[in-house]
């Protein structure tokens, strides 16, 4: 599903070409992509959305998370929008869940749950002030995954929601390795803030789920507002379906080295506020763009504007 990235000025050019781009990736009748729901719903989409499973491939618990209100903050995603994309998935009434976030984290500047929360496999790993009522989600995601369920919980105690919000602790990917423990990716403050490594050293080493954790400087990336939670959605798809997907969106050797050249060639320094008012820079930034989906083998950014 593409989100509706309507809901705040800056997101509102985005979701056309990222429509177009997502029909042209699943292409196939085995997936569905849909449109984005209604602006006035208020939705950002996969941000504020968690899956839990025994495997990727299995049903498993689909896990909405709303916001009512947060202080000076705006709440950014319904609960209207978020029951509109349920029903059109037509997901299972009784595995969907409906969260609200805790005022507080948005006050905080959780604008997205995916700020304070964090789930892989059958495990939760959040903040104790991520939502407004934790337990009562536990007990849902308890009655619809079993004793599997593992939620864990940092207290405020031990790393302070603005400590947690300011390194973006939960903001990391979550992963399954091969001998079946997790992987936090985090970004690099995660290791340098000695509260938030000293709450990760405990959880690593009190045999619990998650077994390590690998840090990476991400300081671009999160200055923009993206940590490696950005990366979370996953699409699992059976052989035939693979080779329905173009090949280029696959990261490999090759593909890594493309991109890695188009960086280095189209990436400024340094960007400053007069470089905006020039019409000059858009056509620059349209036309690393068009040859970025024609490296992923997406076609051109131009051809998206017409659909």
């Amino acid at each position: 599903t593409v989100a509706n990235l309507r809901t705040m000025p800056h997101r509102s050019h985005e979701w056309p070409a990222t429509l177009a781009q997502l029909r042209i990736v699943f292409a196939t009748d085995a997936f569905a992509v849909h449109a984005p729901v209604p602006p006035a719903f208020g939705d950002e989409g996969a941000a504020n959305h968690m899956r839990l499973a025994p495997t990727h491939g299995e049903p498993g618990a689909e896990i909405f998370v709303y916001g009512v209100s947060g202080g000076a903050f705006p709440a950014r995603q319904h609960l209207e929008a978020s029951r509109a994309v349920a029903r059109r998935h037509r997901l299972d009434p009784d595995r969907v869940i409906f969260a609200q976030q805790s005022e507080q984290a948005i006050a905080a500047g959780a604008f997205h749950n995916d700020v304070v929360a964090v789930g892989n496999g059958t495990v939760l790993f959040c903040h104790e002030r991520a939502f407004l009522m934790p337990e009562a989600l536990f007990a849902s995601l308890r009655s619809v995954l079993g004793p599997a369920f593992t939620p864990i919980v940092v207290r405020e105690s031990e790393v302070s929601l603005d400590r947690a919000v300011a390194t973006y602790l939960f903001n990391s990917q979550l992963l399954t390795r091969a001998d079946g423990g997790m992987l936090l990716v985090a970004p690099s403050e995660c290791i340098e803030d000695p509260t938030v490594a000293a709450c990760l050293r405990r959880i690593t080493s009190d045999s619990g789920p998650i077994a390590e954790v690998r840090a990476f400087d991400l300081r671009q990336s999160m200055k923009n507002g993206g940590g490696p939670a950005c990366l979370r959605n996953r699409v699992v798809l059976n052989a035939k379906e693979s080779a329905a997907v173009p090949r280029r969106v696959f990261l490999d050797k090759q593909s890594f080295a493309d991109l890695e050249n188009w960086a280095d060639r189209h990436y400024r320094e340094s960007v400053v506020l007069s470089d905006f008012l020039d019409p000059l820079f858009r056509h620059e930034v349209e036309a690393a763009l068009d040859e970025l989906t024609r490296i992923l083998g997406l076609g051109s950014i131009y051809e998206f504007q017409k659909t």
